[in-house]
């Protein structure tokens, strides 16, 4: 027995003997001829349907309409057997009689969506039924409150197939929330919900029908979080690229990971299929902007993917181009970006930036540039006979211990250059370390009531004295030495003097601003607006 067969049955359409046909009506009843074009609707029985005479196309709406809400109802149109039986039944293209077997399908969802369901939450997402009905929507616009309609029945919660692309595309169309836990590839989404409804009608226009799906996505304020990254992106045709342009433009799609590349591939118009040196790649301001524009984000997508890579030598950089780094560290400064990454870069330029001693990267950034490089690395560039030995000795002197500590000078070899090299029996301490952790400690605190005397009196004297040119609130400073001072027998006569020098920078600072303040009213006396 078949499952449309069970399911007339289960709802008294039909007994097993198929003689009796019970449909159940309202209290004026239905014709015989009506009953028979009925039955033979149901039972998909042609040869019945051509004998039927005397039936008038526009009476087939008043039939459904009389049919009781049981037989009809939302919940029975979300059903997948009864859907699957309609869908087929009214597949059959041929007249009988004049009578169009196509439209009653038509007919069928109208009288559904005139009813109101009474618990929404019992129906869950049919995508055959909901893509029918978005595709008349598509077609069909004086069918729209059909699909308004089905936004009342739908419930996110209660979906099937919530992995599927085109289930969570059809969510965010009916204004439902996605799954948090879904991956859910928007641009997946698209060509297989488009797949799906254009296979309905062999007839349709797919191009129109493309364009009528991507207007109405384009209405609704889901933020893109995923684009197939192995996407080819510069395949798109012209409609599809603006479609992304405008909502990368209107901030609906958020750069990270997943949309990286496929945004940078649209806003070049190009194939983008890798991360290394990416922004030497790019000819398009658009683009370079992107990357200019989001370098915190930047940072963090660079982070992820080489972290995740299993060999250095697949290690992925933004740049390696002097020029590119020039602009992207301009950028940087712009934004009041405190810390620039400078791991993003290819080491061979921030080395050709730190030998140029003239350069404004390397004098103002040599410290966090070394500090990236590694120390096989610079010794391997040592090793090369590009570097002369008055180029080291401009290294040495402008970068004394900072740059010898990143030597290996055991397979360093140049002999004139081990020469150079500062000599140092002590095993390296992390007294640097500890003297930075101090001060910023104390540059956390504005008070010295907040200030720990256990942290402060586990550092040495001279740690603390070290770090003067590192604090931000002088007078705090001042308080924390007198202090120490009382229970720093040996260094007492020095935490004394940087107290007097503090002391004495803090008055003449405060003398100098009196009289740029008495400077600043004069003028302002004197001004052609205070004069007249």
């Amino acid at each position: 027995m078949s499952e449309i067969v069970k399911f007339l049955i289960k709802n008294n359409l039909i007994n097993e003997t198929y003689t009796d046909y019970l449909v159940r009506q309202s209290k004026n009843g239905l014709s015989r001829i009506e009953k028979d074009f009925l039955r033979s609707v149901l039972l998909k029985d042609s040869d019945e349907l051509k004998k039927i005479k005397g039936l008038n196309q526009n009476n087939i709406y008043e039939i459904f309409l009389r049919l009781s809400d049981h037989h009809f109802s939302v919940e029975n149109f979300f059903n997948e057997e009864i859907y699957d039986y309609f869908n087929n039944a009214f597949s059959d293209n041929n007249n009988f009689n004049k009578i169009n077997i196509h439209r009653i399908e038509d007919y069928f969802k109208k009288i559904i969506f005139f009813q109101d369901t009474n618990d929404p939450k019992k129906i869950t997402l049919n995508l055959n039924s909901v893509s029918r009905i978005l595709y008349n929507k598509l077609v069909k616009p004086q069918e729209d409150h059909l699909f308004t309609k089905m936004q009342n029945y739908i419930s996110n919660k209660q979906i099937s197939n919530s992995y599927k692309n085109d289930t969570n595309l059809l969510l965010i169309i009916l204004d439902q929330d996605i799954p948090n836990n879904s991956k859910f590839y928007f641009d997946l989404g698209i060509d297989a919900l488009l797949t799906r409804i254009c296979n309905i009608s062999e007839k349709i226009d797919k191009q129109f029908l493309e364009d009528k799906l991507l207007d109405l996505i384009k209405e609704k304020n889901y933020i893109i979080t995923r684009l197939h990254r192995n996407f080819y992106f510069n395949n798109l045709k012209t409609n599809r690229k603006k479609f992304y342009r405008t909502l990368w433009e209107k901030d609906r799609i958020k750069l990270n990971m997943f949309t990286f590349l496929p945004i940078l591939s649209i806003l070049e118009n190009k194939q983008l299929d890798s991360y290394e040196n990416i922004y030497d790649k790019l000819n398009t301001e658009d683009a370079k902007n992107c990357i200019l524009d989001n370098l915190n984000k930047i940072k963090h997508i660079f982070d992820f993917e080489n972290n995740d890579s299993q060999n250095k030598s697949n290690i992925s950089y933004l740049t390696s181009n002097i020029s590119s780094l020039k602009s992207i560290i301009y950028a940087y400064k712009k934004q009041n970006n405190k810390k620039i990454p400078f791991n993003l870069f290819n080491p061979n330029i921030l080395w050709e930036e730190l030998t140029n001693v003239q350069s404004e990267i390397s004098r103002e950034h040599y410290k966090e540039i070394l500090n990236t490089l590694d120390k096989d690395f610079i010794t391997e560039q040592l090793n090369k006979p590009s570097i002369s030995l008055p180029i080291f000795k401009k290294l040495i002197e402008n970068y004394k211990d900072l740059f010898a500590n990143k030597i290996n000078i055991k397979t360093l070899e140049n002999s004139e250059m081990k020469s150079l090299v500062p000599k140092s029996n002590r095993k390296p301490d992390n007294r640097k370390d500890k003297q930075n952790k101090l001060a910023e400690y104390i540059n956390q605190h504005s008070n010295i009531d907040d200030i720990n005397d256990k942290v402060i009196n586990q550092y040495r004297a001279r740690d603390l004295l070290s770090i003067k040119n590192s604090i931000n609130n002088i007078d705090l400073y001042i308080k924390i030495l007198n202090k120490r001072k009382l229970s720093a027998k040996n260094s007492k006569n020095q935490i004394e003097k940087v107290i007097t020098e503090l002391e004495s920078y803090k008055n003449s600072k405060n003398r100098i601003e009196k009289v740029i303040t008495e400077l600043e009213s004069k003028n302002e006396l004197l001004s052609p607006m205070s004069i007249q």
